[in-house]
């Protein structure tokens, strides 16, 4: 009687069976004392064991039932009968035999061989030393022990009588004797060192009832005192024997073991295993005359390393290193206790506390509060329930500490996607809390997920936890969201945030909910519940008439708004339900049983991320501007190292383990890690590297190596595809560079055009340029004005210095439509303000001289009306000159004024 083991009740009630065939005892029942006066036992064939006896049987053999009865309704029964007695074999068969030994330690190894000795040392010992062994095991000197004295008289409980059994190597009971404890292992007796079939059923049984482990141990003996010369060889650390092996030596390159075991080359196969080699046991002894008759026996377990486990102390030392001044947080109102209506054993627990708050605490026996029909039934009964008594003033509905509800069952997804349901055949996951007459506060300290989210958050109050994470991962199964969750999600979370979790369906935690502006109340996640309680006690020291008449109109509002968001999402899943959605369901839960079943799924091959193309850069016809920067290359990210540490801490603190019991070679579901585990973990690595892996990703990758390279391989991908990125928007300042050098080139050409039609002028300014020149400038200019917008933009403008062969010292500057007529500039013939005066050079130009013209960036404008045309040759009409833009700066600074005004004052020049 060990209380109840969870997942483990079914296992440790067919061993206590087992061990009552094995003794043929009956053992009592805990607190059966007083039986049910409702069952008239007498009347009946059942009793209830209140006693130990022993268990007799006529002619029928011993016979068992084990009943395990989950809360989830996954129920079992097994029957169990005894064992027929095996039938009396001859003399065995002469040695030698090979007997094998292993362990995951050297130091185990070691500590297996001693426990051998001790167990091959108890047959056929004196008494003296089975009362040695007694008094060990008490706690009390040998002379206490009286060798003719029952066990039970000498204080032996039922862990003492397991403990001398293990240490003397025959059963112990509390009738036995110290005398006949040694009676039972005297020599010639089963199971004394002159037993025959002691030596082979020893060596048989280590071949096929132990596992194999990296640390081995091979003999070869004919002899259990030559067997008990090697255990003590090894466990003195001293060298092997002739005939035994130990892990290390060198194995036969290529041995058919199961050949040379029948042909009697044993120490062939001894090294061969002893190095690591793999036997095939069941076929060494298939159809073997040699041995027809060994059989399996009692042996020492395994010696397993010790260790405090009591719950809370690993926590306790973790805590103790938190920083000083850290003190854990009380909730600010403590549960108060259940007043009356409590109900236990159903998948919905219904309490009335006071004052007037009803407790509804969903939990199912698998964990996961998904929507099942007793988890259906159990709600409609227990708001059904607060309807029914007045005086309850408002409902908290709760999950366990791990998980509020994580939704719709595979089997309810499954006929959703296959069109055999729709959400709306149970509008109470989506009508129910707010049909409730009282106001209902939801406390969502554990994980919720999917529709197990959406119902949560249709309750008047909602309190979520910051550890917690919170998923709407309707896309993850191929359908869009129903249950109206397009639309609470949005009024709890914000739209944007509602978007983005539905889309991505990934992992929200609590705190990010809480950072973002999330329309509910938070708290940590051992105050969820206080924090709902206070909130339901307020509530319930309010007038009940006014409180009911006030949910019933805010829900009202809520179902008015919901009604058509039901229509469009039942809607939206005709459309997308069918096959495909159906298939990703499949395939989902077949990972998640997969991994439930420590059997990892294949690695899925993923194609290899092309590292950014390095981008080019055209060769400029000019001199080539300054090079934009270049963004500074990404940082490392975090090495297998550091997320080994992350995966790490997550699982100890799941697990309750110290980094060094994390063995690596375990599956996650071999360490004990369940689906629970697997989003707390998913929710570390999220949370420490700022990824959206899903938790689907531990089943996928379910060991630390594989999960450390999966997160290590994604986050390489991610950061590569910012590269990208980053590579991308680099490219496109370079090509605005590219044209800016261009556009340069392009007024460039026009100031050496220039330049070369005035070389042989004289006078205070150039009046007159040729009607090739004045073609090639209107020319240019049209065909700059789109790069010159892209200058522009790109680049601030820019003044570019061009060289110029000059015959006569002078500065130019070409007439802008507002020297034409502007009032503003000075009259023909004299410097205008802020300009150089003929053959002098104005501040920040060039010098008189120099061969260096300063040119602005050039656009195209319509001709003036009253523009002077320039003469070309043979009488042509030349044409119009102009160089910036519209803003009036003008096309060559420290110009002096302009000539003539208009077209009377050009007649007369």
């Amino acid at each position: 009687n060990i209380g109840h083991l969870e997942s483990a009740a079914g296992i440790a009630g067919l061993t206590k069976v087992l061990l009552q065939l094995r003794h043929r005892e009956l053992v009592p029942s805990l607190h059966a004392e007083r039986t049910n006066p409702h069952i008239d036992f007498d009347d009946s064939p059942f009793r209830v064991q209140r006693e130990r006896r022993a268990w007799t049987t006529g002619d029928t053999p011993r016979r068992a039932g084990i009943s395990a009865f989950g809360a989830g309704g996954a129920n079992a029964h097994v029957l169990v009968e005894e064992a027929p007695p095996p039938p009396t074999r001859a003399l065995a068969p002469a040695g030698p035999w090979l007997f094998v030994l292993s362990a995951r330690t050297p130091e185990e190894l070691r500590a297996y061989a001693v426990r051998y000795l001790e167990f091959l040392d108890g047959t056929g010992r004196p008494a003296s030393w089975v009362a040695q062994r007694a008094a060990e095991v008490l706690g009390v000197p040998p002379e206490g022990i009286g060798p003719d004295e029952c066990l039970a008289d000498l204080g032996f409980d039922a862990l003492a009588l397991r403990e001398l059994t293990e240490a003397v190597g025959v059963p112990a009971t509390p009738e036995s004797t110290v005398a006949g404890l040694a009676g039972q292992a005297s020599p010639g007796g089963p199971g004394g060192p002159d037993d025959p079939w002691l030596l082979a059923d020893l060596a048989y049984t280590s071949q096929v009832g132990r596992r194999p482990m990296p640390h081995r141990l091979a003999v070869v003996t004919a002899d259990i005192a030559e067997l008990r010369k090697e255990l003590r060889r090894y466990a003195d650390g001293e060298g092997p024997g002739d005939h035994a092996h130990r892990g290390g030596a060198a194995a036969p390159a290529t041995l058919d073991a199961v050949a040379a075991f029948r042909a009697g080359r044993l120490d062939e196969v001894a090294a061969h295993w002893a190095a690591g080699g793999h036997v095939h046991w069941a076929d060494c002894h298939a159809g073997d005359s040699a041995d027809p008759a060994a059989r399996r026996r009692p042996m020492p377990g395994y010696p397993f390393r010790e260790e405090v486990a009591w719950v809370g102390r690993w926590k306790g030392t973790q805590d103790a290193a938190a920083p000083a001044g850290t003190a854990a947080r009380q909730p600010a109102v403590e549960p108060p206790e259940p007043r009356r209506g409590s109900s236990e054993g159903e998948a919905v627990e219904f309490r009335l506390l006071e004052p007037g708050i009803a407790l509804l605490v969903m939990r199912d026996g698998g964990g996961s509060n998904m929507f099942t029909d007793a988890m259906m039934s159990g709600l409609r009964r227990a708001f059904a329930r607060v309807e029914e008594d007045d005086g309850v003033r408002a409902v908290v509905l709760t999950g366990t500490d791990d998980v509020f509800s994580m939704g719709a069952t595979p089997e309810g997804l499954r006929t959703l996607a296959g069109g055999g349901s729709r959400f709306t055949d149970v509008p109470f996951v989506y009508e129910g809390l707010l049909r409730c007459s009282r106001p209902v506060i939801a406390a969502l300290s554990g994980h919720a997920s999917g529709g197990g989210l959406a119902f949560g958050l249709y309750a008047d109050l909602v309190v979520l936890a910051r550890e917690s994470v919170y998923r709407a991962n309707f896309l993850t199964y191929g359908f869009t969201p129903g249950m109206g969750a397009t639309h609470i999600l949005a009024d709890r979370f914000g739209p944007v945030m509602a978007a983005e979790m539905m889309y991505t369906g990934r992992l929200v935690q609590g705190e990010e909910l809480e950072r973002r502006g999330a329309n509910v109340a938070f708290a940590d996640r051992s105050d969820v519940l206080a924090t709902a309680l206070g909130l339901a006690r307020s509530i319930a020291e309010k007038p009940a008439e006014a409180v009911q008449v006030l949910k019933q109109d805010l829900a009202d509002r809520t179902l008015h708004r919901l009604a058509p968001v039901i229509e469009r999402e039942s809607a939206m899943h005709e459309r997308v339900f069918g096959p495909e959605s159906v298939g990703r369901i499949e395939e989902y839960f077949a990972k998640a049983d997969g991994f439930r079943a420590a059997r990892p799924a294949a690695e899925p091959v993923r194609p290899a991320v092309p590292a950014p193309a390095a981008s080019t850069v055209p060769a400029a016809p000019v001199r080539t501007p300054a090079a934009p920067p270049v963004p500074d290359p990404l940082p490392p990210g975090p090495d297998e190292a550091r997320i080994s540490e992350v995966l790490y801490r997550a699982l100890c603190e799941s697990l309750f383990l110290t980094p060094g019991e994390v063995d690596e070679a375990l599956s996650f579901s071999e360490m004990g890690l369940d689906s629970i585990g697997a989003v707390e973990l998913v929710r570390a690595v999220n949370k420490a590297f700022g990824l959206d892996i899903d938790s689907v990703t531990v089943y996928d990758h379910p060991t630390v190596p594989r999960l450390v390279a999966h997160v290590r391989e994604t986050i390489t991908r991610d950061r590569a595809l910012l590269a990208t990125a980053t590579t991308a928007a680099a490219t496109a300042t370079t090509a605005a560079a590219t044209t800016t050098a261009a556009a340069t080139a392009t007024a460039m050409a026009t100031a050496t055009a220039l330049a070369t039609a005035t070389a042989g002028a004289t006078g205070t300014v150039a009046r007159t340029v040729t009607a090739d020149a004045a073609t090639a400038v209107r020319t240019v200019t049209a065909d700059a004005a789109e790069a010159a917008g892209a200058v522009r933009t790109a680049t601030a403008p820019a003044r570019v210095s061009v060289a110029v062969p000059m015959t006569a010292p002078a500065v130019m500057e070409t007439p802008t439509a507002r020297d034409l007529g502007d009032p503003g500039h000075a009259a023909p013939g004299h410097a205008a303000p802020g300009h150089a005066a003929p053959g002098h050079a104005a501040p920040g130009s060039a010098a008189a001289g120099s061969g260096v013209v300063q040119l602005p960036p050039l656009r195209a404008v319509p001709p003036a009306p009253e523009a002077v045309p320039t003469a070309g040759p043979a009488g042509q009409s030349g044409g119009t000159l102009d160089g910036p833009d519209l803003g009036g700066e003008p096309s060559f600074p420290g110009a002096p004024a302009p000539g003539p005004t208009s077209r009377a004052e050009a007649d007369r020049t």
